[in-house]
């Protein structure tokens, strides 16, 4: 008796454990930073605060807040969200953020679906964090014009070579890194880092 008794409660407390909602917020928020990191670095794309729109449709069709992910942005003129979810929401529950997307369209709110795994892909997710990590960067004006100029008259440099003509910083690379982050230089991120990263300047769309 005393077996079966407790053999109930374990099946009881193991019922209990599956029925509870999985925690994402970890997940989310690692996601969220990771996509913040991404749009910063970008400089073609703006944050513009909380996708209210997209937050109450999804709590309206039962999604937790730490579900997903919205971000709304701007590019130029143009304005909409980018909406993802962690790997796992993404796999099994695809269908309900196109649900989302469909509703936030009827109410004339483009919405962007983002895998994570494009979001957080390396090595450039851990590119896209250390220039995110380099805002905090203080550059003279002359190291500025200095690392500019050296690339402009060489056509292109590299990530070493634009460290070596910086003079008031005891970061160099990171300085480099944050003109990166100011959209002045071109650093292709999708590869992995090195002194010999090639360096380009930003070329601004007419």
């Amino acid at each position: 008796m005393f077996s079966a008794t407790l053999n109930s409660k374990c099946a009881d407390e193991i019922d209990s454990i599956l029925d509870r909602p999985v925690d994402y917020s970890f997940e989310s928020r690692r996601l969220r930073k990771n996509l913040l990191n991404l749009v910063r670095v970008s400089n073609t794309v703006f944050p513009i605060g909380h996708a209210n729109l997209i937050e109450n449709i999804a709590a309206l069709d039962g999604w937790r807040e730490t579900e997903f992910v919205a971000i709304a942005l701007r590019s130029g003129n143009r304005r909409f969200c980018v909406l993802t979810a962690p790997a796992s929401i993404w796999r099994n529950r695809r269908q309900g953020l196109i649900e989302i997307k469909r509703k936030a369209a009827e109410a004339g709110f483009r919405v962007m679906l983002i895998s994570p795994q494009f979001i957080q892909r390396e090595p450039r997710m851990s590119n896209t964090r250390a220039v995110a990590d380099t805002c905090h960067i203080f550059l003279t004006a002359e190291d500025r014009m200095a690392v500019l100029l050296h690339v402009l008259e060489n056509g292109y440099s590299t990530l070493q070579d634009c460290a070596s003509v910086i003079v008031d910083s005891e970061a160099p690379y990171s300085a480099v890194l944050s003109l990166a982050g100011m959209g002045l230089l071109d650093i292709d991120l999708d590869k992995p880092l090195s002194a010999n990263t090639r360096v380009d300047l930003r070329q601004v769309a007419a």
